[in-house]
């Protein structure tokens, strides 16, 4: 056909880019697509290259190195996630981006376990966020790169290199030992989890990550048994879970902002999460903390309505923590509280929304480990009109 893209040359914008410009390549059955996506990164100096099948695209990958692939999910005879998992074997520094039109949990959990993706795109795609996208991904290549020639040359380094070899080394036997003493499956199934929630939004992750560190600190603080502080750092990470089975927009979008049928749906997820990870009998405990992570001391919290001892002693210990990173890291940086408005909101919420215990012992363990830096103007008296967008 005169109009088909020629399959082995790039889509390239005007002026033709330099030949240090990264490749990307975009393997999708649909040619509308690749004319889409070309004309989308014209702006950025790429060489676009297409294909439609995913045999097509193997024989591109055998002849040029790319730094990122775009495949789409659904394709004849070979889906996109099986295409990504032999370029994950045979070219891995090959950054690895999924394209569907079904926003279906099972197909993110196939393709980030099988797969190794970086990103998992919805279509009909935002042109200004897939672009960001892109150029996150060739940055990831590129500093895989730099990395990769860093360790080359670390090889003949003096002897601190050696000590710090060492060092690596023993730390590698330990994670060794971890693994050997613990589940495997149980461990891989909470690295699926976590990493489902990155690829659904990037920024819930790092909440997640924080206030799974401090509730660290605050277990070690109360003395808690090894397997009792895993449960309790497990349930911090998937606290917020539950949000991938909603529309993206909500995971950031204030709660008083809210409509009614919104704020429904977002108190749904709590339960969405309990769902997805409670299928395992062995995650009994933290599905359990995740469920009721959003119950208040005074029994005014939800699902459950729960009050004082009744909630588990997990979400006891997450409740508060998620308050304290929300007002301090909320989406929009505009809404961020000072670190000492948001421990006086704490202290004066104790009996009430929070365990008084557990806030009493989180603000010694900040004490104890030093302060988080003042990002915050919003004084103690008008954090109460925040307390809606921790879902009052």
């Amino acid at each position: 056909m005169s109009d088909r893209v020629p399959r082995n040359e790039p889509v390239m914008s005007e002026p033709e880019p330099s030949a240090r410009a990264h490749r990307v390549l975009v393997v999708d059955d649909e040619r509308n697509v690749h004319v889409a996506l070309a004309r989308q990164l014209k702006v950025d100096p790429y060489e676009v290259f297409t294909a439609e099948s995913s045999d097509e695209a193997l024989q591109l990958l055998g002849k040029h190195t790319f730094a990122v692939i775009v495949a789409d999910y659904l394709m004849p005879k070979m889906n996109g996630i099986d295409l990504l998992a032999i370029t994950q074997k045979l070219y891995p520094d090959t950054v690895r981006i999924l394209f569907t039109a079904y926003n279906e949990a099972n197909i993110a959990i196939e393709a980030i376990n099988k797969g190794g993706i970086y990103r998992y795109i919805i279509k009909p795609w935002n042109g200004k966020e897939i672009r960001a996208i892109i150029r996150e991904a060739v940055d990831r290549f590129q500093l895989a790169a730099i990395n990769r020639k860093l360790f080359d040359l670390t090889k003949v380094q003096n002897q601190a290199l050696l000590e710090k070899t060492k060092e690596i080394e023993l730390k590698n036997r330990a994670l060794k030992k971890l693994y050997e003493e613990s589940n495997l499956n149980y461990l891989k199934s909470i690295e699926i989890f976590s990493s489902l929630l990155e690829v659904f939004d990037p920024w819930l992750m790092q909440h997640a990550k924080r206030v799974a560190e401090l509730a660290r600190l605050v277990c070690a603080k109360l003395d808690l048994e090894e397997k009792d502080r895993n449960h309790v750092e497990f349930s911090a990470l998937l606290h917020d879970l539950g949000l991938i089975g909603l529309p993206k927009i909500l995971s950031r979008k204030k709660f008083s902002l809210c409509s009614e049928d919104e704020k429904r749906l977002i108190k749904q997820h709590s339960q969405i999460g309990q769902n997805l990870v409670g299928k395992d009998p062995k995650f009994s405990t933290v599905a359990a903390i995740i469920r009721s992570h959003h119950e208040r001391y005074d029994g005014k919290g939800w699902p459950d309505g729960l009050a004082g001892e009744d909630i588990p002693f997990g979400a006891r210990i997450v409740a508060v923590i998620d308050a304290y990173d929300s007002l301090l890291y909320p989406a929009n940086i505009y809404d961020r509280s000072s670190p000492e408005s948001v421990k006086g909101y704490l202290y004066n919420s104790r009996g009430t929304r929070f365990d008084p215990r557990i806030v009493d012992t989180f603000l010694l363990a900040l004490a104890e480990h030093g302060e988080i830096t003042e990002r915050g103007l919003i004084p103690v008296d008008q954090l109460r009109s925040q307390e809606e967008d921790l879902f009052t």
